[in-house]
């Protein structure tokens, strides 16, 4: 005969109280604010195994019950399956796995801010070769599972801001979109739409590339689109329907 397993949050809220440690406590051991403990513990809100993972570092569990709190953090055959069949990925130019060690710390202040806090524009910024856009893969990889759709994309060679809008419309219909609206500003309206509608991790990594010498005199002629994308705010207000 086998039981049900225990679901996420009641398991998380055991193991807490086992080890003493208030939510504020593992909020701030783990990195995340105590609303998102709070909503892991009601079950408002889905966990990753990357998530399962540093609570259970938080908590200094053992190895037996890391174990259970990782297994409850996978969902069940049927959900995995329906969340596959609706949820797709364009990694892009984003590099390959590999080895990657540390910046354990990093990792949790991009989950407290991305997860708990929903912040909807994030800046990665520092010099050359410190490994930024490994960082960024080995996080966009740990919370793949929280998003509808991924879109990595380098500006490295400075695309057209609507040759990168029919990519990611593309993948939000999950098919080619063949009447995209002939303006720029109409296709950054209809594909901000399509964000409202779903939810959407959207990578651009060499942002730089597109900004002149001086980065505070603004983007390079041409290229001003993409600062009305990151603002989430188009010129024109007229309404456009999702694809």
């Amino acid at each position: 005969m086998t039981t049900d397993p225990v679901p996420f949050g009641l398991l998380l809220k055991r193991l807490r109280r086992e080890t003493g440690l208030t939510q504020e406590i593992l909020a701030s051991r783990a990195g995340y604010s105590v609303g998102y403990i709070s909503k892991l513990e009601r079950g408002e809100r889905p966990p990753t195994p990357a998530t399962a993972e540093l609570l259970a570092q938080a908590l200094t569990l053992s190895e037996e019950h890391r174990s259970l709190l990782q297994a409850s953090a996978l969902p069940t055959p049927i959900l995995a399956r329906r969340a596959t069949d609706r949820r797709r990925d364009d990694w892009g130019e984003a590099p390959a796995p590999g080895h990657f060690y540390g910046r354990e710390q990093e990792l949790a202040s991009l989950s407290q801010v991305v997860l708990s806090e929903q912040k909807r524009v994030i800046a990665i910024l520092g010099l050359g070769g410190m490994g930024k856009t490994a960082l960024v893969a080995r996080f966009a990889e740990q919370i793949r599972e929280e998003f509808m759709f991924l879109f990595w994309r380098s500006l490295y060679n400075a695309p057209p801001l609507s040759r990168l809008l029919s990519q990611c419309l593309e993948l939000l219909a999950q098919q080619t979109v063949p009447d995209l609206p002939a303006s720029e500003d109409e296709q950054l309206l209809l594909f901000l739409s399509c964000l409202r509608e779903q939810r959407c991790l959207l990578i651009f990594d060499n942002v730089d590339a597109l900004l002149l010498d001086n980065a505070r005199a603004g983007w390079r002629e041409g290229y001003n689109g993409y600062g009305r994308l990151i603002r989430g705010s188009p010129k024109r207000a007229t309404r456009a329907a999702c694809c």
